[in-house]
């Protein structure tokens, strides 16, 4: 039974999440690593090991968006929500990046 209130909430957490989009401050795009780094779509993952936070950005040339965010709890989660990024915004290919300490790694 408790595990069913978990999925529940953790369902609606997910499905909330994934409708919130979101324009980061208009000096993002100006600023390093956005800078120089070309138009595109971006995932960031927090860490190597589970549960993780997942971003989907998409970089214009003067904005930055945050898409999608999604807290993975496995690799099943993780893969399922790129798949769902890729076949909702019509992607190709995702360029996969790490946060660490503050900072982006690719």
């Amino acid at each position: 039974m408790l595990y069913n209130i978990y999925t529940s909430i953790r369902d609606k957490q997910q499905e909330r999440d994934w409708q919130t989009r979101k324009r980061l401050a208009l000096w993002t795009a100006f600023k390093e690593p956005w800078k120089s780094m070309p138009d595109g779509w971006y995932v960031l993952r927090s860490r190597d090991k589970f549960p993780l936070h997942l971003s989907v950005v998409r970089k214009t040339k003067y904005s930055i968006w945050l898409e999608h965010a999604a807290v993975c709890e496995n690799e099943a989660q993780l893969t399922g929500y790129l798949d769902r990024a890729k076949q909702t915004h019509h992607l190709t290919s995702i360029v996969p990046m790490e946060l660490q300490e503050g900072s982006i790694h690719e």
